[in-house]
Protein backbone atom coordinates (compact mmCIF):
# COMPACT_ATOMS: atom_id res chain seq x y z
CA UNK A 1 0.00 0.00 0.00
CA UNK A 2 3.31 2.22 0.32
CA UNK A 3 2.97 2.69 -3.64
CA UNK A 4 -0.66 3.48 -3.77
CA UNK A 5 0.12 6.10 -1.01
CA UNK A 6 3.57 7.49 -2.64
CA UNK A 7 1.03 8.13 -5.92
CA UNK A 8 -1.86 9.60 -4.07
CA UNK A 9 1.12 12.65 -2.56
CA UNK A 10 2.71 12.84 -6.04
CA UNK A 11 -1.00 13.30 -7.33
CA UNK A 12 -1.95 16.02 -4.43
CA UNK A 13 1.34 17.61 -3.79
CA UNK A 14 3.50 17.70 -6.86
CA UNK A 15 6.10 19.91 -5.62
CA UNK A 16 6.62 17.77 -2.53
CA UNK A 17 7.30 14.64 -4.45
CA UNK A 18 10.65 14.77 -6.46
CA UNK A 19 10.62 11.32 -7.76
CA UNK A 20 9.10 7.98 -7.20
CA UNK A 21 10.21 4.11 -6.62
CA UNK A 22 7.13 2.10 -6.17
CA UNK A 23 7.33 -2.06 -5.67
CA UNK A 24 4.07 -4.34 -6.42
CA UNK A 25 1.84 -1.81 -6.48
CA UNK A 26 -1.66 -3.24 -5.95
CA UNK A 27 -3.88 -0.67 -8.05
CA UNK A 28 -6.63 -3.24 -7.96
CA UNK A 29 -7.76 -6.64 -6.12
CA UNK A 30 -9.16 -9.00 -7.93
CA UNK A 31 -12.85 -8.25 -9.22
CA UNK A 32 -14.56 -10.91 -6.86
CA UNK A 33 -12.60 -10.16 -3.82
CA UNK A 34 -13.75 -6.18 -4.36
CA UNK A 35 -16.92 -6.91 -4.90
CA UNK A 36 -17.24 -9.24 -2.00
CA UNK A 37 -15.94 -6.43 0.08
CA UNK A 38 -18.11 -3.98 -0.94
CA UNK A 39 -20.58 -5.89 -0.01
CA UNK A 40 -19.70 -6.36 3.42
CA UNK A 41 -18.90 -3.24 3.59
CA UNK A 42 -22.34 -1.65 2.50
CA UNK A 43 -24.25 -4.05 5.37
CA UNK A 44 -21.81 -2.56 7.39
CA UNK A 45 -20.23 -5.75 8.64
CA UNK A 46 -17.55 -5.94 11.30
CA UNK A 47 -16.05 -9.30 9.95
CA UNK A 48 -12.83 -9.85 9.21
CA UNK A 49 -11.81 -11.77 6.42
CA UNK A 50 -9.16 -14.39 6.35
CA UNK A 51 -5.90 -14.22 4.65
CA UNK A 52 -4.82 -17.95 3.09
CA UNK A 53 -1.83 -18.60 1.90
CA UNK A 54 0.69 -16.07 4.47
CA UNK A 55 3.51 -13.65 3.25
CA UNK A 56 3.62 -13.37 -0.34
CA UNK A 57 7.37 -14.00 -0.09
CA UNK A 58 9.79 -16.57 -1.94
CA UNK A 59 12.30 -16.89 0.48
CA UNK A 60 12.05 -19.45 3.13
CA UNK A 61 13.96 -17.45 6.06
CA UNK A 62 11.95 -13.86 5.38
CA UNK A 63 8.68 -15.79 4.72
CA UNK A 64 9.65 -16.56 8.84
CA UNK A 65 10.91 -13.69 10.08
CA UNK A 66 7.99 -11.56 8.37
CA UNK A 67 4.44 -13.53 9.44
CA UNK A 68 1.49 -12.27 7.35
CA UNK A 69 -1.70 -11.18 9.17
CA UNK A 70 -4.15 -13.94 9.17
CA UNK A 71 -7.13 -11.62 8.45
CA UNK A 72 -7.91 -8.38 6.58
CA UNK A 73 -10.54 -6.10 8.64
CA UNK A 74 -13.42 -5.54 5.78
CA UNK A 75 -13.48 -1.73 6.71
CA UNK A 76 -9.39 -1.42 5.91
CA UNK A 77 -9.80 -3.52 2.66
CA UNK A 78 -13.20 -0.84 1.95
CA UNK A 79 -10.70 1.99 2.03
CA UNK A 80 -8.04 0.48 0.43
CA UNK A 81 -10.45 0.34 -2.63
CA UNK A 82 -11.60 3.99 -2.37
CA UNK A 83 -8.19 4.39 -2.64
CA UNK A 84 -7.20 2.57 -5.61
CA UNK A 85 -9.86 4.17 -6.86
CA UNK A 86 -8.46 7.61 -6.06
CA UNK A 87 -5.32 6.96 -7.44
CA UNK A 88 -6.43 5.09 -10.80
CA UNK A 89 -8.46 7.99 -11.66
CA UNK A 90 -5.40 10.69 -12.12
CA UNK A 91 -2.47 8.77 -12.88
CA UNK A 92 -1.71 11.07 -16.13
CA UNK A 93 -1.38 14.40 -13.65
CA UNK A 94 2.02 12.36 -12.42
CA UNK A 95 4.86 13.30 -14.20
CA UNK A 96 7.70 12.66 -11.70
CA UNK A 97 11.06 10.50 -12.84
CA UNK A 98 9.71 6.96 -12.06
CA UNK A 99 11.07 3.48 -11.16
CA UNK A 100 8.52 0.48 -10.69
CA UNK A 101 9.65 -2.59 -9.47
CA UNK A 102 7.52 -5.55 -10.17
CA UNK A 103 7.46 -9.15 -9.49
CA UNK A 104 6.58 -11.47 -12.42
CA UNK A 105 5.57 -13.74 -9.63
CA UNK A 106 3.64 -11.81 -7.42
CA UNK A 107 0.56 -13.09 -6.25
CA UNK A 108 -0.90 -10.19 -4.35
CA UNK A 109 -0.39 -7.30 -6.99
CA UNK A 110 -0.77 -8.88 -10.69
CA UNK A 111 1.71 -7.78 -12.81
CA UNK A 112 -0.83 -6.11 -14.74
CA UNK A 113 -0.68 -3.48 -12.12
CA UNK A 114 2.58 -2.92 -13.17
CA UNK A 115 2.08 -2.52 -16.82
CA UNK A 116 -0.56 -0.02 -16.21
CA UNK A 117 1.36 2.07 -13.89
CA UNK A 118 3.89 2.19 -16.25
CA UNK A 119 1.72 2.77 -19.31
CA UNK A 120 -0.76 5.21 -16.77
CA UNK A 121 1.62 7.68 -15.17
CA UNK A 122 1.92 10.98 -17.08
CA UNK A 123 5.42 11.30 -16.84
CA UNK A 124 8.20 10.53 -19.82
CA UNK A 125 10.91 9.00 -17.62
CA UNK A 126 8.70 5.87 -16.27
CA UNK A 127 10.85 2.79 -15.98
CA UNK A 128 9.94 -0.83 -15.17
CA UNK A 129 11.82 -3.78 -13.80
CA UNK A 130 10.70 -7.13 -14.04
CA UNK A 131 11.90 -9.82 -11.20
CA UNK A 132 11.59 -13.15 -12.06
CA UNK A 133 12.32 -15.20 -9.24
CA UNK A 134 10.60 -12.56 -6.44
CA UNK A 135 7.05 -12.69 -5.22
CA UNK A 136 4.97 -9.53 -3.63
CA UNK A 137 7.18 -8.58 -0.79
CA UNK A 138 10.51 -7.55 -3.34
CA UNK A 139 12.20 -5.58 -0.91
CA UNK A 140 13.08 -8.98 0.98
CA UNK A 141 12.99 -11.76 -1.38
CA UNK A 142 15.29 -13.76 -3.28
CA UNK A 143 16.18 -10.46 -5.08
CA UNK A 144 16.58 -7.95 -2.85
CA UNK A 145 20.22 -6.94 -3.70
CA UNK A 146 18.68 -6.39 -6.90
CA UNK A 147 16.41 -4.56 -5.95
CA UNK A 148 18.74 -2.63 -3.43
CA UNK A 149 21.22 -2.00 -6.34
CA UNK A 150 18.20 -0.99 -9.20
CA UNK A 151 16.51 1.48 -6.13
CA UNK A 152 20.06 2.96 -5.29
CA UNK A 153 20.96 3.60 -8.27
CA UNK A 154 17.55 5.72 -9.61
CA UNK A 155 17.93 7.67 -6.16
CA UNK A 156 21.39 8.30 -7.23
CA UNK A 157 20.69 9.31 -10.30
CA UNK A 158 17.54 11.56 -9.44
CA UNK A 159 19.93 13.65 -7.11
CA UNK A 160 22.81 14.94 -9.90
Amino acid sequence: MGGLLAVRLAQKRPERVRALVLMSVPLWLPTLTSAFVRLLGRLGHPWALPKLGGSDVRDREARRENPAYDQFPVRAVTELLALQAEVRSNLASVRQPTLIVHARRDHTASPACARALCSGLGGRDVRLCWLERSYHLVPIDVERDRVAQLVGDFVEEQLR
